[in-house]
């Protein structure tokens, strides 16, 4: 059997692999993994599946009950000896104990077989339920256990069949310290004996535990402690019948253990304990619900050898691999199921935040469109100073003598205009203050956004760890912090740096690939330059476009022609630079020149979007945004996708 299962083994080693991983981004990106270490499927995963489809299977019985049933008392009479320490006091079993057969330890390391536990040595005398400080404090070797909460104690047993190992575990009903240790047990187990009493067979801890068993598809073998002997048939049946019905368990044998007050001490310290078979006059009957034939088992429980105990005989005669097999199956089914569930509860998570994710990328969207273009007067001084270096000498002198010529005319207007405080402000200035207004509208947006939201998400079970993070966000100090650290990056931004490098790059390129255009722009600054009297004069004190027409001042014939071609009205001078000009515009040159300032004014505005993106990302909102767009697309990384194939995967391969 461990040969069949290895690929299934190694599949189900895939599966941890990929859930681990997809846990890890639903934990960045959600806030949660959806507590799947707490669930019963993943307990079945890490308790039975991984530890036990390796190597040739042994079958795990547990004994398991409520407080004050005999678990320990029925388990030492099946381990042949007085291992567990019984007693009258309710509740008194506090952490498993493990028998093995003779010569297990040498095929497979206990810890690796129950990894949720800390397995340790039994104590002399088997007093395991005192407090393990006082049981521990001398064995160095136990220092991992010394502070465990997850004990369990290990002896071999010389009675055992080879392929067994009996358990006896903590109170189901009691402390939810000893529960927690029985379910992981029983997750481990393949055979469950339940002892109920009189007092134990129905009550409300009992029928959870053994609904999460039959759920998991455990053979259970039932045993009657503590039974008057001989007693009306009808009691015990009905006992039996009612367990069986608040369960759904189909047990595979049923014992009565008869008590006798007189004897009860000599009878526990003797191992002198009766087990009476009843399950053969169950079988066959036909009622609702009976028991399930035992598969695999050769001989009726009644005829058992003389001289043995009958239940221990009936599980050395069990076919082991087929109630392992019946186990794992019923492992997988609910890891299936349960680890479906669990994507399903992350995949709402995902999907209720896309909603939100959407809404704030709409907010974005809406903003990019309002966001202010490039300087212009900047664009055009920069492309200045760049065909400056493709002038002949003699027109860079003739220019460069009419600037100084224009500053001089021009200093008097600059002088009023300072004198009266109605300086305009630079290109540079106002493009920054616009770009800040529109950076503040977006923040504003996006807290507004997250405003509605609030109260919606609130409500939602599916995203209510996103709750306090929003209330967070949202409180005064968290929208002052956003506004200030992008104000403060916002002023170390070498604006008019930006512009320069881009239109230097982006024009000597466009010039290079438009030569007829250069040669145009070179003929008409040429005859620009030798007609520029009193040009300069006219342009500054005629024109309505005063401040740009001043440009024009210095800048020549080439600066008209960007303006011309960016809706700026500038004289142009010389009629057989017209002719020229007209030669040349009667094909597409200029029509190019001015998809090339649309184009730059384009990259511009993207390269500052990009900038205010990068620069948002850094602040609280931005990672709060960025985090939520990260959980609407949970559903899209490697591992979702891996871990639902996988699941397909491991479905198909339990039912071959």
């Amino acid at each position: 059997m461990g040969s069949e299962l290895q690929p299934l083994a190694e599949r189900l080693g895939v599966f941890q692999a990929h859930l681990e991983s997809l846990a890890h981004a639903a934990r960045e990106r959600l806030g949660t993994d959806g507590g799947y270490r707490d669930s019963e499927w993943y307990g079945l995963l890490t308790n039975k599946l991984l530890p036990q489809l390796v190597d040739e299977p042994f079958l795990v019985v547990s004994i398991v009950g409520g407080t004050n049933t005999g678990k320990t008392t029925i388990f030492n009479h099946l381990a042949g000896e007085m291992i567990g320490e019984a007693n009258p006091q309710a509740g008194f079993t506090r952490f498993p104990i493990c028998l093995t057969p003779p010569g297990f330890d040498q095929r497979r390391k206990l810890q690796q077989v129950f990894p949720a536990f800390d397995v340790a040595p039994l104590p002399e005398g088997g007093r395991v339920q005192q407090e393990r400080s006082a049981l521990l404090g001398e064995q160095a070797s136990l220092d991992r256990a010394h502070d465990s909460e997850n004990l369990l104690y290990h002896t071999t047993g010389s009675h055992l069949p080879a392929n067994l190992l009996l358990l006896d575990t903590p109170d189901i009903d009691a402390i939810a310290e000893n529960l927690r240790r029985a379910t992981m047990i029983c997750q481990a187990s393949d055979l469950l004996v339940a002892v109920l009493t009189d007092q134990k067979y129905n009550d409300a801890a009992g029928k959870v535990f053994f609904r999460e068993a039959v759920r998991q598809k455990k053979s259970v073998v039932i045993v009657f402690s503590k039974h008057d002997w001989p007693d009306t048939e009808e009691i015990w049946r009905t006992w039996l019948a009612t367990f069986r019905k608040e369960t759904g368990v189909s047990p595979l044998a049923v014992y009565v253990v008869p008590r006798d007050a007189t004897r009860e001490k000599s009878q526990l310290k003797s191992l002198g304990l009766s087990f009476i078979p009843v399950e053969s006059e169950l079988a066959g009957a036909g009622e609702t619900g009976a028991s399930e034939a035992v598969v695999g088992r050769d001989v009726a429980v009644e005829n058992t050898t003389a001289g043995r105990n009958p239940l221990l005989a009936m599980l050395t005669e069990l076919h082991f691999a087929e109630l392992k097999l019946r186990a794992t199956r019923g492992a997988i089914d609910q890891l299936v199921l349960g680890s479906s569930h669990w994507l399903e509860g992350l995949r709402r998570k995902s999907e209720t935040l896309r909603h939100l994710a959407t809404a704030l990328e709409g907010s974005l969207g809406r903003e990019r469109l309002n966001w202010p273009a490039a300087p212009r007067p900047l664009v055009v001084e920069t492309l200045w100073k760049i065909w400056n270096t493709e002038r002949a000498p003699i027109a860079q002198n003739i220019h460069w003598a009419y600037g100084k010529l224009g500053q001089a005319l021009l200093a008097p207007v600059g002088w009023m205009r300072g004198k009266s405080g109605q300086a305009p402000l630079t290109p540079i200035e106002k493009f920054r203050e616009d770009e800040w207004n529109a950076i503040s509208q977006v923040v504003d947006h996006l807290f507004g956004e997250l405003e509605r939201a609030t109260p919606h998400h609130s409500d939602l079970r599916e995203t209510h760890e996103f709750t306090p993070r929003l209330q967070a966000m949202l409180s005064g100090q968290g929208r002052e912090k956003v506004l200030e650290e992008l104000k403060q990056a916002h002023l170390r931004c070498d604006l008019a740096g930006e512009v320069n490098s881009l239109v230097e790059q982006d024009f000597r390129d466009f010039l290079a690939r438009q030569p007829g255009l250069k040669l145009t722009l070179q003929i008409l600054d040429q005859a620009a330059a030798f007609s520029r009297v009193g040009v300069s004069v006219v342009l500054a004190f005629a024109l309505p476009g005063f401040e740009l027409a001043t440009q024009g001042l210095g800048q020549g014939l080439l600066q008209s022609t960007i303006h011309l071609t960016s809706e700026t009205v500038v004289g142009v001078a010389g009629a057989g630079a017209t002719d020229v000009a007209a030669s040349y515009g009667a094909g597409q040159g200029l029509g190019q020149f001015q998809q090339w300032l649309l184009r730059v004014d384009e990259q511009f505005v993207a390269g500052r979007i990009r900038w205010f993106e990068a620069a948002l990302a850094k602040t609280g909102l931005g990672k709060f945004v960025g985090t939520i767009g990260d959980g609407a697309r949970l559903a899209e990384v490697d591992s979702w996708k891996a871990l639902q194939q996988t699941i397909h995967q491991i479905d198909l391969m339990s039912r071959k």
